[in-house]
């Protein structure tokens, strides 16, 4: 028996919409310090050190203080919705995040001082 998928308008759309960005979960990454990632793992293990990855790349990339996490980037650290709600609230009781949760909406995300402590900062060269 083969089953065949339909596919919404709206999923239509999603997908042409991903498709013309030409980015797919493999081309995601993130720039933080070794040191960094070490303390995170340490204190929240190895789903809270992917997120926290996440959340630095999509900090660094979106520009912005308060955001949330992009479908791109759940979809390359590939965490399930229970794993991925267990690694918030690892790293929001560790103080690496903050979250602001509204019912029937994303969180959005903040990076604290101590989660801004592995962005990698690039000076220029003299």
């Amino acid at each position: 028996m083969e089953v065949e998928r339909i596919y919404t308008a709206t999923e239509k759309g999603i997908l042409a919409r991903r498709q013309s960005k030409g980015v797919n979960p493999s081309q995601v990454y993130g720039e933080d310090t070794l040191k960094s990632s070490a303390d995170v793992y340490r204190d929240c293990g190895g789903r809270g050190l992917l997120l926290y990855r996440a959340l630095l790349a999509a900090h660094r990339a979106l520009k912005a203080d308060l955001f949330e996490l992009p479908l791109i980037f759940k979809e390359a650290i590939r965490l399930n919705k229970s794993d991925l709600s267990y690694a918030t609230k690892k790293l929001e009781c560790c103080g690496y995040i903050r979250v602001t949760r509204k019912p029937g909406q994303k969180n959005l995300f903040t990076l604290t001082d101590k989660g801004k402590e592995g962005l990698v900062v690039v000076k220029p060269l003299r």
